[in-house]
């Protein structure tokens, strides 16, 4: 995915969030999907440890405005992992 438009993009000495607002129809709710990019390669496993060893990592962590890039490329994510916030409490 490639885009010239402002995002909603947070660095971190070891990571990177984006998030990506979904389109809203009808309902005046917001919802934003948040994609937390490891700068190691097989950085996985020490991110679910941060995650499960902070209880406000996501408050932390999330972008809160959007900021305008030169360029703006997100990789192709060969697998997808998925953590519910309320696991690592």
């Amino acid at each position: 995915m490639t885009s010239k438009k402002k995002q909603f993009v947070r660095e971190h000495d070891d990571l990177k969030v984006l998030g990506l607002p979904y389109l809203k129809g009808q309902d005046n709710r917001k919802f934003t999907m948040y994609f937390y990019l490891q700068d190691a390669k097989d950085g996985l496993p020490s991110l679910l440890q941060k995650i499960g060893s902070a209880s406000d990592f996501f408050d932390r962590h999330i972008p809160r405005q959007k900021v305008q890039l030169e360029q703006f490329l997100l990789p192709i994510l060969v697998g997808a992992y998925f953590v519910c916030p309320s696991l690592c409490e």
